[in-house]
């Protein structure tokens, strides 16, 4: 019988209260390890949720194209359990499994697995037991549980679900007290809820008729992203918001969506302002237009370059082509922003 804490409930933990004199037996040393057990597998199910940490790549086995290759690696499933796969696993992607990874039914001929891990625990380790009893009747009993797992082929169903994106809405996101204040919503509509099913998702792997298979590696992949990695993604949008901050940007002014003759220029130019990070207006800076659908000109040529004035501003006329939707865009050396422009051409 599963308790509640090995399912991932809330349940308000237990541990040894110490005395002197305290009979330690074996009920007493296995509250001992439950509470630690659960107590860390609850934390890590709340506080990094289920995943991959490190290695567990899929890929065809090298001795047989019709198999495949499990590496080693670290998971935590979606109960907060370690999954710990120390060598290299092979896999029959053809051959299902029931839910202990033992193999059900026929191989396939063709269709779509997902490939999964499973925590497991098996006893092991048998030594003589020397007190007889009901817990034991037998000779002897294991004296280690070694934690592992399970490799289960499933049969896939439906779409892979979407990569998560940005939850908290628009930008730019509330300041100060609002942010605090939204944050605070999304903490108290409480926590997850413990999953019905803890296997974690390595792959998704096409099995073609009669030819080897084809795996997905990120379909179904589920991450836990450590702390070396969010150190790496900090680092990179830090560099990203400096560049921003630091470099320039164009902005629209005027001259988008304007309908005219073919061959004819447009009576309103195509106007852009020039910005620095600060806002700030920026003078003598060369500024590039581009004809990019519809076969018309821009100052009498497919592309020109130009400089922007005192004000910031750069501007060119718009001659279109034939009939039919038309498009330009415009960019700026040391920006990695550009301003698109489309307009109509009638006969």
């Amino acid at each position: 019988m599963v308790d509640g804490m090995s399912a991932g409930l809330l349940v308000a933990p237990k541990r040894n209260h110490y005395f002197y004199g305290k009979l330690m037996d074996v009920a007493q040393f296995n509250k001992e390890q439950s509470y630690l057990n659960h107590k860390r597998w609850l934390l890590n199910r709340l506080m990094f949720g289920g995943g991959i940490i490190c290695g567990l790549d899929v890929v065809i086995d090298p001795k047989s194209e019709n198999m495949l290759r499990l590496e080693p690696g670290v998971a935590l499933d979606a109960l907060g359990h370690e999954i710990i796969v120390p060598e290299p696993i092979h896999v029959n992607p053809r051959q299902l499994t029931d839910e202990k990874g033992r193999p059900a039914g026929q191989p396939l001929d063709d269709g779509e697995v997902k490939i999964c891990l499973a925590y497991a625990e098996k006893p092991t380790d048998l030594v003589p037991v020397l007190v007889a009893d009901c817990d034991a009747p037998g000779h002897c009993a294991a004296s280690t549980v070694r934690e592992g797992f399970h490799v289960i082929v499933r049969q896939s169903t439906g779409d892979p679900p979407k990569s998560h994106g940005c939850e908290l809405g628009e930008f730019p996101l509330p300041a100060d007290d609002a942010l605090h204040a939204l944050l605070c919503k999304l903490i108290n509509a409480g926590c997850a809820p413990p999953p019905t099913d803890a296997c974690v998702v390595l792959a998704r792997v096409n099995l073609p008729k009669a030819a080897a298979p084809i795996v997905n590696p990120a379909a179904d992949r589920q991450l836990v992203y450590n702390n070396p990695l969010l150190q790496q993604l900090i680092v990179c949008l830090a560099d990203r918001v400096n560049r921003l901050a630091h470099g320039l940007y164009l902005r629209y002014v005027s001259g988008d969506g304007q309908t005219g003759k073919a061959d004819k220029e447009l009576p309103e130019p195509l106007v852009i302002e020039l910005l620095d990070g600060a806002g700030k207006l920026v003078a003598n800076q060369t500024v590039q237009f581009q004809v990019t659908a519809g076969g018309g000109k821009v100052n009498g040529a497919q592309t020109v370059t130009t400089t922007t004035d005192a004000s910031g501003r750069a501007d060119v006329k718009w001659t279109l082509g034939p009939p039919g939707e038309q498009r330009a865009t415009a960019s700026a050396v040391g920006s990695i922003f550009s301003v698109g422009f489309h307009a109509i051409s009638v006969p």
